[in-house]
Order: C-alpha cells, then structure tokens, then sequence
C-alpha cells in the first residue's frame, strides 16, 4: 500500500543527534526541514560531546556519514 503525504516541510525543535539524523534523513527524501536549536544569549561558545550506542552508529552508517566522522579523526569506538 503507497501512501502520498504532502508536507510543507518539517520544525525539528532540538539538534541532537536523533534530530539531526532525522534531518538529514527527511532531506534525502525532499521534505524540507528546519532545526531549532535554544541556547543562552549571552553563550558565545558552542560545544558538546556525543555518545554514541551501537545502534547510533548504525544508523549513522545506514544514513552514509559514519565513515565521514571517522574520517574527521573523531574518536568512534563500537562494542
């Protein structure tokens, strides 16, 4: 069963690692995407840090960008 959905394009209100996936992904099949993301005004600095879970990384390798950030020399480990 084919279903047609038509979308004026999505609000992803955060840019974790889900969101940002989830963006990416809506992207791959032409549904715009917009991400919010809050932080403090006065907050000049912009960092974090990830963990990512076995599945994590299988769907960053399933959406094709795993080896990417591997190759940015980002310390990925898989269990």
């Amino acid at each position: 069963m084919s279903v047609n959905i038509k979308t004026n394009g999505v609000a992803m209100i955060g840019a974790g690692l889900g969101g940002t996936a989830l963006a990416l992904a809506l992207h791959r099949q032409s549904i715009q995407c917009r991400i919010f993301k809050a932080r403090s005004a006065n907050s000049d600095i912009l960092s974090s840090g990830v963990t990512l879970t076995p599945n994590g990384c299988r769907v960053l390798d399933e959406l094709g960008i795993l080896s990417r950030l591997q190759e940015l020399h980002l310390r990925i480990y898989r269990h």
